[in-house]
């Protein structure tokens, strides 16, 4: 009896029903009067009394005593779990609820209750606990329990439970593309920050390669240079023992005027200083090939500054070779190319007034063929 009252009447597809709950009530207030407090169903009685009265923490202690010390495989499991199953969810304790619930479910498979409400209550539970797969399967076995048992109105509330279960499966479906879309944005974003990354690791390799054969491009002229400057050096000495030996052939020969003179003429300066010039110009081109053209990148287009015919620099071409390699002083330029000091700055002055910013000019100048 408690069975059946409990099963087809205590619960709708959704909620408890008052109407029927109200008749469960009173035809258990009516079983507490007349059973004894030892009897199998007077402490479900007393529970279900107790629920319809809204005084959950008794009937809790009562189904609790039983239900502690009752197997599954017991028939009564089923009774005595949908009553305490009824007063977690009136109480929102879902999660005991559920609990509950997956207990009667166990117990109605022991005992072979294939009408029974447990797996489709069961169903619900997962429902609200966004298991949208088990709660399938579950519903699905529970329609199959009710078409092999002939319980077809249980498959009525089956079937209301379907479009609920479909909703939240499209709602999960859509939150699965919300996510794949999210996904592939950022296997694109990534792609792209690859793309990037590999962008610039070649461009910055591509520099690197091209400042890697600058470098061996100055190690070689560097060599090339220094190996003139020895050549220099050994042909100086060599002028100089060439002039040490005429000056005394000369002196032993009683021909002191005529070496007077000779040292007079500049001769042996003259091919000294010819000697350096060619051998400066040289050098430096081979330092900065590009020097000249950068110069008068500098300067304004009527006012380009040119080799000598034989390839050479003019002497405000070297004036500005030395200031590039360092050497600012006027009066020590002025030395080294044999000429006046007023002459070093009039060929200054007339580079500047070369130039599209006098302001800049120098400081341009010593960025020729820097390796940045």
């Amino acid at each position: 009896m408690a069975r059946v009252f409990v099963g087809a009447f205590f619960f709708s597809p959704h909620e408890v029903n008052p109407d029927y709950l109200g008749r469960l009530v009173n035809v258990s207030r009516r079983l507490v009067d007349i059973l004894p407090q030892e009897h199998d169903f007077y402490p479900l009685a007393k529970a279900v009394v107790l629920l319809g009265e809204k005084n959950y923490t008794l009937a809790v202690s009562f189904l609790t005593s039983r239900l502690e010390y009752m197997d599954l495989s017991d028939p009564f499991y089923c009774d005595y779990g949908s009553i305490m199953a009824m007063i977690e969810h009136s109480r929102a304790n879902y999660d005991q609820w559920l609990y509950m619930q997956a207990l009667i479910t166990l117990s109605e498979l022991k005992n072979l209750i294939l009408d029974g409400e447990a797996m489709r209550q069961l169903c619900a539970a997962l429902v609200m606990a966004d298991d949208i797969d088990h709660s399938l399967n579950y519903l699905i076995e529970s329609q199959a329990d009710n078409a092999f048992s002939g319980a077809i109105m249980r498959g009525v509330h089956v079937s209301d439970a379907i479009p609920v279960i479909s909703k939240n499966y499209k709602k999960k479906e859509q939150s699965h593309w919300k996510l794949l879309y999210r996904a592939i944005i950022l296997m694109l974003v990534l792609v792209m920050a690859c793309g990037i990354a590999m962008y610039v690791h070649f461009r910055n390799k591509k520099r690197l390669l091209a400042m890697h054969s600058k470098l061996e491009q100055a190690n070689d002229r560097k060599e090339d240079n220094l190996g003139n400057f020895i050549a220099l050096c050994a042909s100086c000495m060599e002028r100089i023992e060439d002039l040490n030996r005429v000056v005394l052939r000369k002196l032993g020969a009683g021909q002191a005027n005529e070496l007077h003179s000779l040292a007079k003429s500049g001769k042996f300066v003259d091919e000294q200083r010819r000697m350096f010039y060619d051998v400066f110009d040289e050098v430096f081109i081979g330092m900065y090939p590009t020097f000249v053209d950068e110069v008068n990148a500098l300067c304004m287009p009527d006012k380009q500054i040119r080799l000598t015919d034989s390839g050479k620099l003019t002497p405000e071409l070297r004036i500005l070779a030395f200031m590039r390699l360092g050497t600012d002083d006027g009066s020590q330029i002025a030395r080294l190319l044999g000429l006046s000091l007023n002459t070093v700055y009039t060929y200054r002055n007339r580079a500047k007034n070369r130039a599209v910013d006098r302001v800049s000019f120098e400081a341009d100048i010593m960025k020729i063929g820097r390796i940045c």
